[in-house]
């Protein structure tokens, strides 16, 4: 007969026994090897098929997520947008469309600019084709004009004469004859626009301009 020591007054009791006889603790009898090698093989077992469980219901990398296709809508190029000139009370009507790519340009403009394309029918100042980027310092002055090469789809590339704007600021470029630009663009899927950037070039941003609905 084994006998084992009470977790409360040390007292030496028979293994059998079910309480400490001298103060009436109950005996913590430990627990044997078998019964451990059984609770920890349980528990390794049940871990495996939760585990198991779970990894089957995640898609590998190669499968498609479901109903992606199906839910996925056709990306607008254009977007609209109207607002109001204060000094005619006359509607101001933009038409933009965000470049496809980005550019690295030199610091402290940083990596990762877009551009922007936009047409402009304002009450005062007509219409008006013009690029602007997120940050940066195109080389084009808005007293003397300069010249940017511009590729519509896949013909020859052309040049456009082109002004910086009046406030001087240096992410703005407008392109000059609006009626040429705009003709070519009628007839073009792509359009890609090198503007003359200080400390950088030459660095050209490309637009999606299909589905145009502007007059």
């Amino acid at each position: 007969m084994a006998q084992l020591k009470c977790h409360e007054c040390s007292n030496l009791v028979s293994n059998e026994a079910k309480m400490c006889p001298k103060c009436g603790a109950k005996v913590k009898k430990p627990v044997s090897l078998p019964v451990l090698i059984l609770v920890v093989l349980f528990c390794i077992i049940t871990i495996s098929s939760i585990l198991e469980r779970h990894y089957s219901s995640v898609p590998s990398g190669s499968e498609t997520p479901q109903a992606a296709s199906s839910t996925l809508l056709p990306v607008e190029a254009w977007h609209y947008f109207t607002t109001n000139d204060e000094m005619t009370t006359k509607d101001i009507v933009t038409a933009q469309t965000n470049s496809l790519n980005k550019q690295d340009l030199h610091w402290p403009y940083g990596p990762g600019i877009a551009a922007t394309l936009t047409l402009r029918k304002h009450p005062r100042s007509g219409k008006n084709v013009y690029v602007s980027l997120d940050k940066g310092q195109i080389l084009c002055r808005s007293y003397e004009s300069c010249s940017i090469t511009i590729r519509f789809d896949a013909r020859p590339a052309v040049k456009f004469s082109a002004i910086g704007p009046s406030d001087g600021s240096t992410e703005v470029i407008f392109i000059q004859n609006y009626a040429k630009f705009f003709a070519e663009l009628k007839k073009s899927k792509k359009v890609l626009v090198e503007l003359p950037m200080y400390q950088d070039g030459n660095r050209s941003w490309q637009f999606d301009v299909t589905d145009l609905s502007w007059k």
